[in-house]
């Protein structure tokens, strides 16, 4: 799989088939961490992979603090729909309601009882969860996903704490009273982090 540079929106498989956001790529490469690597056979794994074919590596880079970002990142992302942040998406409007038993908050006049809910309740709610998500839905780590710094915090959720660590990451999160930044901060050798990243099985460069 090659990422375009000249398109950042999506990559194409070669033949026109499957095509996939820049955001779904990301989470892919953060994904192919060797198991092997994981469980302590680092130095095996990338001896045996050596002759195996390589996609063009995915690109990340290093904001002015030390912080993972992805440099081709673009604004105004199509935010999903409360469905797809909650993850009901293959549910019936009965299973996702009966599932939003903690946000009943959000509705007036529903009861809190399923079993009592009419067919205009479960109407409401379906209607609610088809609706898409403003950034002030979304908490700080959830909302920092949606700019240049989520590629960060998808690549520190793909690995260990002590693998993270261990390269050089931190996770820093509402450093300041009132903040709610969250970042993945590398402090250390840049050339050394690439090197270990390719040990770990991941197709990932980060710059500088």
């Amino acid at each position: 799989m090659v990422f375009r540079e000249e398109s950042q929106d999506k990559i194409e498989k070669p033949g026109g088939g499957i095509s996939v956001d820049r955001r779904d790529f990301l989470t892919l490469v953060f994904g192919s961490v060797s198991a092997v690597a994981i469980s302590g056979g680092v130095g095996l794994w990338p001896t045996e992979a050596a002759s195996r074919p390589l996609a063009e590596p995915a690109r990340l880079a290093l904001d002015y603090e030390g912080y993972v970002i992805d440099p081709l990142f673009e604004y105004c992302p199509e935010l999903p729909t409360f469905r797809e942040l909650i993850g009901l998406e293959d549910n019936s409007p009965l299973d996702s309601a009966i599932e939003l038993k903690d946000e009943l908050w959000r509705f007036e006049h529903i009861d809190d009882d399923p079993q009592n809910w009419s067919e205009r309740d479960i109407k409401e709610i379906t209607a609610w969860l088809d609706k898409q998500v403003e950034i002030e839905d979304l908490g700080p780590w959830q909302a920092m996903k949606y700019t240049e710094y989520g590629a960060g915090l998808r690549l520190h959720e793909s690995m260990s704490f002590k693998d993270a660590e261990r390269l050089g990451f931190t996770l820093v999160e509402c450093p300041t009273i009132g903040s709610d930044f969250v970042g993945l901060r590398f402090d250390g050798d840049i050339e050394e982090l690439n090197q270990n990243l390719a040990r770990l099985g991941m197709n990932l460069i980060i710059a500088e």
